[in-house]
């Protein structure tokens, strides 16, 4: 390494543990894969939506801002479903039919 390679380490050992920074580099990894993998199945034109393409949205909803990284995201899942895991709502049977995605962040929904 050279000295300014050694400044720098120590800038960052100064400012986070080694730990945190492993923490922070993994995020940036995955998502970096992530975005890879997005950007092959979007220019594929054969891509399925529901099979392909959803569950690398589900994972990746960070995209769409910090607001929409919360546990309260379903997909592709029935509406009853959806009630019982969002709402918590066991006695309620809704539809079978599935909407493409399901984000309260703040806010109600009725059934």
């Amino acid at each position: 390494m050279g000295p300014g390679d050694l400044d720098a380490l120590h800038q960052l050992l100064s400012d986070w543990t080694v730990k945190t920074a492993k923490i922070a580099l993994d995020v940036i990894q995955t998502r970096l894969k992530l975005l890879k993998e997005l950007d092959i199945k979007l220019r594929n034109t054969s891509a399925d939506e529901v099979k392909e393409l959803q569950p690398l949205i589900e994972s990746a909803l960070w995209i769409f801002g910090p607001e929409f990284e919360s546990v309260e995201y379903t997909s592709n899942r029935g509406m009853t479903t959806v009630v019982r895991e969002i709402f918590g709502d066991k006695s309620k049977i809704g539809s079978l039919n599935r909407p493409d995605f399901v984000i309260v962040p703040q806010g109600s929904v009725g059934f």
